[in-house]
């Protein structure tokens, strides 16, 4: 039988290593792994520590590794943020370009819509609800405050007219007045005699005073000629029983942009789309308010179209005697009358097409037309 051989490692051999390299601690697995003999049945002694001669160079040896790491890990963070401040050669500063009202040949400056509107029950201070839920409120007329939440409101009472100026008008009275009545619909009315005539307050032909649609009013208890109104462009105020009208929007952070239409070039500023679905810009140099550019409200007589990309560039179906298309190439000073012999006594829908120049209409008929004139002048010129 042969006899089993074990080997042993020398404690004194490793003693001397450990002094050769300067070496101040180390554990059992380490010397085990570098001192297990290649015989996988070798047998290391069963407990080797081998521990600094004097017990201040193990705790200084500590000190100075916690110490390194601690200032080491300080450096880093350092180069980190100087490294993450320096990513960009030049600050980020963002500027801002434009303001909440727009100017669109309205009695004011417009806005955007809100959620209501109401006298304060006193008389004396108008407040605002916008869509989002905050207050907004004025003393003046003139500048707004935010405020943490609404004051006692002046009530506005519906009121039993003899007719309506629209069918789907509400009438309300008016302190103090029994004869007097306002009226909301697509248009701001008053009667001084109980709803037997009606007078149109906002809408002078084409012109539209304060924009359409309107959405909430309130009569002031201390006046029945002092009236605020709320359309679908912004807050509005009358005096005068609606004669003349001011804008109260400046100041007012409702005025909402669907979307940016063209980055500005060539001496042409930002276009934008409005929420109401007509084009505004901020001209070049502009401080006070966006411009209108687009049509701001649609007619209820006709269809439009405008190029986006070239708002100077309009259609337009227009009702004498039969539906005609007119078409404006400097942003509708002078109108081309292109119906020609189109088919049809009715239009239902208007498009064109830029890049071929083509214009398309849906008659009564249930038919479509197409035609190539979006750019070149017609001989038959129709100014307006």
């Amino acid at each position: 039988m042969e006899k089993s051989t074990k080997h042993y490692i020398d404690s004194n051999a490793i003693t001397k290593i450990i002094e050769q390299f300067n070496i101040r601690y180390i554990s059992c697995e380490t010397v085990e792994a570098i001192f297990r003999p290649i015989n996988s049945s070798a047998e290391i002694l069963p407990i080797i520590r081998v521990e600094p001669l004097f017990t201040m160079e193990r705790f200084m040896c500590r000190i100075d590794t916690q110490l390194r790491v601690v200032f080491a890990t300080l450096f880093l963070l350092l180069v980190a943020q100087e490294g993450y401040a320096q990513t960009y050669e030049f600050p980020l500063n963002w500027r801002a370009i434009g303001t909440t009202v727009v100017h669109n040949s309205r009695a004011g400056l417009s806005g955007g819509t809100a959620a209501g509107l109401w006298f304060s029950s006193e008389g004396d201070a108008l407040e605002l609800q916008l869509e989002n839920g905050r207050i907004f409120r004025t003393s003046d007329f003139l500048n707004w405050t935010l405020v943490p939440k609404a004051g006692s409101r002046a009530g506005v009472a519906a009121k039993v007219v003899y007719r309506l100026p629209e069918a789907r008008a509400k009438a309300f009275s008016a302190p103090g007045n029994p004869y007097r009545a306002y009226a909301a619909g697509r248009f701001l009315w008053r009667s001084d005699d109980t709803g037997k005539h009606w007078v149109n307050l906002v809408a002078e032909g084409e012109t539209r005073l304060i924009g359409e649609n309107v959405r909430s009013i309130s009569v002031s208890p201390l006046d029945s000629d002092r009236v605020a109104v709320l359309t679908e462009e912004g807050v509005w105020l009358t005096v005068d029983g609606g004669q003349a009208w001011s804008s109260l929007n400046p100041g007012l952070p409702n005025l909402r942009l669907n979307r940016l239409v063209a980055a500005p070039q060539a001496g042409r500023g930002l276009i934008a789309e409005w929420e109401n679905g007509g084009l505004v810009e901020w001209v070049p140099g502009a401080k006070a308010a966006w411009v209108a550019r687009g049509p701001v409200e649609a007619k209820r007589d006709g269809l439009r179209w405008m190029d986006t990309l070239r708002p100077e560039l309009r259609l337009e179906v227009r009702q004498q005697g039969r539906a005609r298309v007119f078409r404006s190439l400097n942003g509708g000073l002078q109108w081309d009358d292109l119906t020609s012999d189109l088919e049809g006594q009715e239009i239902l829908g208007l498009a064109a097409d830029r890049a071929s120049g083509a214009i398309y209409v849906a008659t009564e008929r249930g038919q479509s037309g197409r035609l190539c004139q979006t750019r070149a002048y017609s001989a038959s010129r129709n100014t307006h």
